[in-house]
């Protein structure tokens, strides 16, 4: 009687988690799913004999090393808080480059957790040993509908979120649903898809950057999607969006769009610019992309210190490339053999802000390949259009001192202001400001510590002492 009574609790409990694992075992943290664990919460007071295990060496992880000691004793065995360890979970450990311990959290390097490494690298030889290089790259099978196109997750989300179209393609899903995805997700509006519409409804900065993707700022939300490296995309689901760009009357282009009027309100021109070699193009086009959502008004160029090579389009992309070879610089061959790659993508920087200005440019922004930007630049253009010369970041506004790298001698010996940004403004001083820096920079933007040379930036250090109206931001 007691087997059975047992028998038929476990069958209870199983017929209860297989239908919600089966409907509602997605992550979606807002709605309070995660995967088939969150419903284990209720468990406890659905299901009778149900024991709650504390042992400590029951499932070391990150998540409780906090309050779990781990020791080894002198036979090799490792104790858990004095308990025999039992079995430890390793989430999200890399086991070609274990250092970060977890990409789950950032408490601990895994150096800092004592008698834990030896257990992680160990567990890290063990999976390397199984064909972990070998078995990382094996295809999944629920991942491509039966003509190869790759489905992205969003397409699954989109999938079981709407009831009409859940029941339109339950018959074969992985037939049915890519093209779908590919539907307008309003009748007359070809440029915005089923699919990017579903990303749009789950991203705030998205809703906030295009408030109406089927009115005036569906150019702009169809810019934005073909552009946005953010998620690696099937080029089957970019091809609407495509043909309805192809297909907008010229006076739309965004390239063919005057700068207009800047954030701030004025009607200064802006130029916003970056230098990169091919090997960082697609830095560029995600900061230029994402400064085209935060400062429409600014005109993006994008300068290559490098040959395309036929490596790319320069026509087809959404700024205006400058080569390197149209800046007209002396004695260029021999500057681009006498630098290094990072040393000639720096030394460059002041002779495009001298074309941008030549080019009849107001105010003129640097910014590196590896950036993206979250919002307007108001404050910078607030101090260029009050007169200031230029606008610098430093690279420090606190104390540096917990005995970790970089400290603050590395910042005095690399320059105080990081030259990965660098707001220009048209004043009296900005000929002579340019004058002095490219010459500095012809032969001496190289890293060499010792002579107390660092690139273009460290230069920057004597700026505030020779020039009036440099703000420090």
């Amino acid at each position: 009687a007691e087997t059975d009574r047992l028998g038929k609790r476990h069958e209870a409990f199983l017929a209860w988690w297989t239908e919600r694992a089966r409907t509602s075992g997605e992550i979606d943290l807002p709605r309070g799913l995660c995967a088939e664990q969150k419903w284990m919460d209720l468990v406890p007071g659905l299901f009778p004999g149900v024991e709650i295990l504390r042992d400590p060496g029951y499932n070391l992880a990150y998540w409780n090393l906090p309050y779990r000691k781990v020791t080894r004793e002198e036979g090799g065995a490792f104790r858990v808080n004095g308990e025999p360890l039992v079995f430890a979970h390793f989430s999200g450990l890399d086991p070609e480059n274990p250092t970060a311990f977890s990409i789950h959290q950032d408490r601990y390097r895994l150096d800092e957790t004592g008698e834990v490494e030896t257990l992680a690298r160990g567990y890290a030889a063990l999976v390397l040993a199984s064909g972990y290089a070998e078995c990382r790259s094996l295809p999944y099978a629920f991942a491509r509908s039966p003509d190869g196109v790759r489905i992205p997750d969003f397409a699954r989300h989109a999938y079981r979120n709407d009831p009409v179209l859940r029941e339109a393609c339950r018959s074969d899903p992985f037939r049915l649903v890519p093209p779908r995805m590919n539907e307008p997700a309003r009748p007359g509006h070809p440029a915005v898809t089923r699919l990017f519409h579903h990303i749009w409804t789950v991203r705030p900065d998205l809703q906030a950057a295009f408030p109406n993707p089927f009115g005036p700022d569906e150019t702009g939300f169809a810019d934005w999607c073909l552009a946005q490296k953010d998620y690696d995309l099937d080029p089957f689901f970019l091809g609407p969006v495509m043909q309805a760009a192809e297909a907008r009357p010229p006076a739309r282009r965004p390239a063919q769009t005057p700068a207009g009027t800047s954030s701030t309100g004025t009607s200064a021109k802006t130029a916003v610019f970056t230098i990169l070699s091919k090997n960082y193009l697609a830095f560029g086009r995600t900061l230029l992309a994402s400064l085209r959502t935060r400062e429409p008004a600014w005109t993006p160029f994008l300068c290559l210190c490098d040959e395309t090579e036929g490596c790319f389009e320069p026509a087809g992309e959404f700024f205006s490339t400058i080569p390197v070879a149209d800046l007209g610089i002396p004695d260029f061959e021999e500057m681009a053999f006498r630098y290094t790659l990072m040393e000639l993508n720096t030394a460059v920087k002041p002779f495009v802000f001298e074309r941008l200005f030549e080019q009849g440019f107001d105010r003129v922004v640097f910014l590196d390949p590896d950036i993206q930007v979250y919002r307007p630049l108001r404050e910078v253009q607030e101090k260029l259009d009050a007169g200031a010369l230029m606008v610098l970041t430093p690279h420090l506004t606190g104390e540096l001192n917990d005995g970790r790298y970089p400290d603050e001698t590395h910042i005095l010996r690399c320059g105080a202001y990081n030259l990965g940004f660098l707001a220009l403004g048209r004043t009296p001083a900005l000929p002579a400001f340019l004058a002095w820096w490219k010459e500095r920079l012809r032969e001496g933007c190289t890293v060499d510590l010792e002579k107390g040379r660092f690139v273009d930036q460290k230069w920057m250090d004597l700026v505030p002492g020779f020039y009036d109206d440099v703000y420090i931001l």
